[in-house]
């Protein structure tokens, strides 16, 4: 009987290492993530004062708010006993991912479709060169 109660207690034991071991990690990325989530507010907050910019401005912005919050939480972890904290940050940046894998997969999108449009646009300029240059 008792050499079923001992593997159970090394797993608890090892299900408090790991939390300690997340606890520590996230502890340690708290002051990046603030950092990071500034970074990004300013950097949106300096896009919208250019007329493109203003249209974009709000994603760097809401990418910032999440990386601050995430760091928010990960602080909050450090001076607290409760997984909660831990798991509010990790939810906070798989928001932050999924956000940035949609606008990268949207911005590959728009460079190989501008790749393909020039493709075919620069053979047809070359081609009509000499007559172009000719009028003028």
């Amino acid at each position: 009987m008792e050499g079923t109660l001992h593997p159970a207690g090394e797993q608890a034991t090892a299900l408090e290492q790991a939390a300690a071991q997340l606890r520590r990690t996230a502890v340690s990325m708290g002051s990046w993530l603030k950092f990071l989530g500034i970074v990004s507010i300013v950097s949106g907050a300096l896009l919208a004062f250019t007329i493109i910019g203003l249209i974009f401005a709000w994603l760097p912005i809401w990418l910032g708010v999440l990386l601050f919050q995430a760091g928010d939480r990960a602080n909050r972890a450090e001076h607290s006993d409760d997984l909660a904290q831990v798991a509010d940050m990790m939810e906070k940046l798989r928001s932050y991912f999924v956000i940035y894998a949609i606008v990268t997969i949207i911005s590959l999108s728009f460079s190989i479709m501008s790749i393909a449009f020039m493709a075919t646009l620069v053979p047809e300029v070359v081609d009509r060169l000499p007559e172009i240059l000719d009028a003028y």
